[in-house]
């Protein structure tokens, strides 16, 4: 599944600069320096999956000017810098284990007269299924110093980084008529600038009826006796006059927005809404579908606790799908931030579960069985079933993995849906493939 890669390319392509030139680098443009010939004249990052049978990647010490005598260099791991890169470019890159790589060497020789070293190979293992399924990308942060530091290093090219992307790989829930996914909070949340995300995957849509990919019920600060999935989150696929394959609905109480790209069937996608100061906009796959404006009373949404999100339907009749469809969902995230687009493109198949404003984390990547109470109606969404009653029922809980809400679960009705409890295990979960593993059209 992974792709092979082209180390020529690598070398050309995939190093990296961390780190700002300081002043003194400026002044002294032209003075002799130690850095990595692959660092210098790099400014953006590539990453790449390391083949089954593992590859090999390069760095080249060099001086600026030859000196009449050896100089001897150190190769070392700058853990330090790859924070700095981190922090730059908005990214969560995590150290790539010391199983997975190997230096030839750790120190050359320039040797007198020459301003380069014979190349240092490093040997690159494959990630192993954990690392996979974890979402990070790993990445190696190399760099050179003289022994003795007799020479200084040229801060802005002494250090780079090769980054291995994980195939992204996760076990994933199914969801089907009559059946949705809850996910309670444990307070109402009230923010100002807030994101929520998911990873998306439909088996069909329907030609213009609307189903839902996600709700959230709000505090309708214009009616306050009045709460509705407008005024929190609600994202419809289709409607009159609209294929069921784009995203539409109302956000923040906003009027109505439609989106322009649509999506395709039977393969992953990357849904986002951002609001930032009544400013919203709803991305797939990093590119803008639509935007908004929250009205005046709503500059903050507040999220009702005990509705929480609900996933495939605001209620358990699935509002319009076909009982053969399939909603797949992974990584779904809310955050009391407005997260930037870098930051969405970055971080889209895991996060550290510690990130600052990260209000609910459900990875969806196990469960554990148990029972629930919910209502017995299908299309009973109060809260405590006084329309219809409670039951109890067998389900499949998925925990946040913050912390900070209850478990999710998947809310069914046994009798209308008695095989609704589907989990499917190593999926390919990367945006543009498909369910089966292989590249969307």
């Amino acid at each position: 599944m992974r792709t092979m890669i082209n180390i020529k390319y690598m070398l050309l392509a995939v190093a990296v600069i961390l780190g700002l030139a300081t002043c003194k680098d400026a002044e002294d443009a032209i003075s002799n320096r130690v850095f990595l010939h692959e660092a210098s004249g790099l400014e953006v990052s590539s990453v790449f999956v390391i083949p089954d049978e593992g590859t090999k990647v390069v760095i080249t010490p060099r001086i600026a000017q030859a000196l009449d005598h050896d100089l001897e260099v150190e190769i070392y791991i700058n853990k330090d810098a790859l924070d700095a890169y981190n922090n730059r470019y908005g990214t969560s890159y995590q150290m790539m284990d010391e199983e997975r790589y190997q230096l030839a060497s750790t120190t050359a020789v320039i040797p007198a007269g020459k301003v380069l070293a014979d190349p240092v190979y490093i040997a690159l293992e494959p990630l192993i299924p954990t690392e996979n399924k974890s979402g990070f990308i790993y990445a190696l942060p190399l760099a050179v110093r003289s022994v003795g530091n007799v020479l200084p290093a040229l801060e802005s090219s002494s250090t780079f980084l090769y980054a291995a992307q994980p195939v992204p790989m996760a076990d994933v829930p199914q969801l089907q008529k009559y059946c949705i996914l809850q996910l309670p909070l444990s307070q109402d949340y009230e923010f100002s600038n807030w994101t929520f995300e998911t990873l998306f995957n439909a088996s069909a849509f329907t030609s213009t009826s609307p189903t839902y990919l996600a709700t959230a019920r709000g505090y309708n600060f214009t009616n306050p006796a009045n709460e509705v999935i407008g005024a929190g989150l609600m994202l419809r696929l289709g409607d009159a006059g609209l294929a069921g394959n784009y995203v539409n609905g109302r956000i923040q109480f906003a009027a109505k927005g439609t989106g322009t790209n649509g999506l395709k069937t039977d393969v992953w996608h990357h849904i986002a809404v951002v609001s930032a100061n009544q400013q919203i906009t709803v991305y797939v796959d990093g590119i803008v579908d639509y935007t908004l404006t929250a009205p005046e009373k709503h500059e903050t949404v507040r999220f009702i606790a005990q509705q929480g999100i609900r996933l495939a339907g605001e209620n358990r009749t699935g509002t319009n799908i076909a009982s053969s469809t399939r909603y797949r969902y992974s990584q779904v995230r809310l955050w009391s931030e407005a997260r930037t687009l870098d930051q969405l493109k970055n971080n889209m198949y895991g996060v550290p579960e510690n990130t600052p404003n990260l209000v609910g984390y459900w990875k969806l990547d196990s469960y554990t069985t148990g029972k629930a109470t919910v209502n017995v109606a299908d299309n009973d969404i109060s809260l405590t079933g006084t329309t219809s009653g409670r039951m109890e029922i067998d389900t499949y809980f998925f925990k946040d993995y913050t912390g900070n809400n209850p478990d999710g679960f998947v809310d069914r009705n046994p009798t209308s849906n008695p095989g609704g409890l589907l989990f499917d295990a190593d999926k390919r979960i990367e945006v543009g493939y498909k369910w089966d593993g292989t590249k969307g059209n």
